[in-house]
């Protein structure tokens, strides 16, 4: 995924958006069901430290402008 383009919409759309680290999220889905239950992470907080978030970056000024 293009880390400039999901900044870009962050910024535009004025919102968080989240990117998993890993593509594959169908089988990464079904790995993390299997580890919270295997008892591996204690909880679905334990399993969000594996994404990558991006937050506004620019104030409103500069974002009317490039929208």
């Amino acid at each position: 995924m293009n880390n400039f383009l999901l900044q870009f919409q962050s910024d535009i759309l004025n919102c968080n958006i989240v990117r998993p680290t890993i593509s594959e999220t169908t089988t990464l889905g079904a790995a993390f069901i299997s580890i919270l239950f295997s008892g591996f992470f204690k909880n679905v907080e334990e399993l969000s430290k594996t994404s990558i978030m991006f937050t506004l970056n620019i104030d409103d000024i500069k974002r009317k402008k490039l929208y």
